[in-house]
């Protein structure tokens, strides 16, 4: 499972999902959470199923507020004391727009659904797919094959239209 695969799953299957999100993360970025927040916020991840997913990529990347039932600084303070660097974080990750709601959740199952498409390539995250609209109807496939049909076309179309010698150009 890829980072975008478990952060999907760690907001569908976490005790966190429909708390407000304000609630995890510091105001302003500052690096300090309220005690009064604190004992909330440990309250929902003390029996969450998926706490040690969460904290495992919390650890892994340096992400602000509260994941896996742990702080910033708390993540910080252990990473410091036991000589361990987490990786920036990037979301640069490629998500289409889509027209109707339930879109998204679709391509997911698309997604989980498929480790490798007919041809073999890897399909794991949004950036692997090609997502399509026929006649008010989404269909989604491997974002690789179309690319390759797309350079195939376009090389059909170039060696027809060639010019004929002796044209005005």
């Amino acid at each position: 499972m890829n980072d975008a695969q478990l952060l999907k799953h760690l907001a569908l299957n976490g005790n966190c999902n429909g708390s407000d999100t304000d609630l995890f993360f510091e105001p302003d970025n500052s690096r300090g959470m309220t005690t009064k927040n604190l004992r909330v916020l440990r309250k929902i991840c003390g029996s969450c199923e998926v706490k040690p997913q969460c904290l495992d990529y919390a650890m892994r990347h340096d992400v602000l507020g509260f994941w896996g039932g742990t702080s910033h600084s708390e993540r910080t303070t252990y990473r410091r004391q036991n000589g361990l660097k987490a990786e920036p974080v990037s979301f640069n990750l490629y998500v289409p727009r889509f027209k109707k709601p339930g879109e998204e959740e679709a391509m997911w199952r698309y997604i989980d659904s498929r480790s490798t498409c007919k041809n073999g390539h890897t399909i794991d995250s949004p950036e692997d797919v090609q997502v399509r609209y026929k006649d008010e109807r989404i269909d989604f496939a491997c974002r690789h094959c179309s690319r390759e049909n797309t350079r195939k076309t376009r090389k059909k179309a170039a060696a027809l239209s060639t010019e004929p010698d002796g044209g005005y150009w």
